[in-house]
Formats: C-alpha cells, structure tokens, sequence
C-alpha cells in the first residue's frame, strides 16, 4: 500500500515566537517559543487514497524550517528533508525572537537548503 506524505511550513506571523509572561511578579513580559512556526519546525500529513488527508502534525526540527522542499526516500524507514532556513544576515545565522526571517529582502538575505535525515513509524491506526 502506498502512502502519501505531504510536508508543509508552518510560519505564523510571529515566526513560532509568542510574548510570554512573567516568571516572577513584577518582571516584564519576554520572547520564548511557541512550539510553533519557523522556529520550531515544520508541519507533516498523509494520506491513503490522495483524497482524504490526516491532520497536519508539527515536527520540531532544531534551528527551524523556513520552507520543506520535500522528503526522499531512504532505505530502512529513514526519510531526507530537504528544507531552507532564512536569515537576515548571512553573516549572523540566528533567527532572533519575534522575526520570520523573511520581513524583509535585503542583499544581505540569505536562504540556504539543509537537509536532516530522520526515521519515520507507520502505526496502523484503525
């Protein structure tokens, strides 16, 4: 049986970065994680017949996932993504909090490819 795996980016306007609140009384507010978007990762579903798909899963993948190009196939259950990572200056490759990396197109823009190498369980769900 064939399956189907559709990989897709998950950016939100604040690039997977939420304003959290204080952890102690009278501190402000900062930046962190939301377990969501550019930072965190990318967003994964299959189907079995093409026509009805799974809900869509987050992958956390470390240092993010601007745009999922694709996954290849590779022997023993393992899986290739090739995916790009934005940043506003190649020179400094961090994705600060709140940014999506792609706010502007500046020459000192860079969108590099990566790939990560990962395994993937097909569980029988019905």
């Amino acid at each position: 049986m064939a399956v189907l795996v559709a990989v897709f980016d998950t950016v939100g306007p604040t690039g997977g970065w939420e304003q959290q609140p204080p952890a102690t009384p009278g501190a402000g507010w900062s930046w962190g994680p939301s377990h969501r978007g550019e930072h965190f990762g990318f967003g994964m579903s299959f189907s079995l017949d093409g026509n009805y798909w799974m809900d869509g899963v987050d992958v956390p993948l470390p240092g993010g996932c601007r745009t999922p190009l694709g996954l290849i196939e590779e022997a023993g259950g393992n899986y290739t993504l090739l995916f790009t990572r934005r940043f506003l200056d190649c020179s400094d490759q961090q994705l600060p909090p709140g940014s999506r990396g792609d706010a502007c197109n500046e020459r000192t823009m860079c969108a590099n490819v990566y790939a990560a190498t990962f395994s993937v369980s097909w569980v029988p769900w019905l």
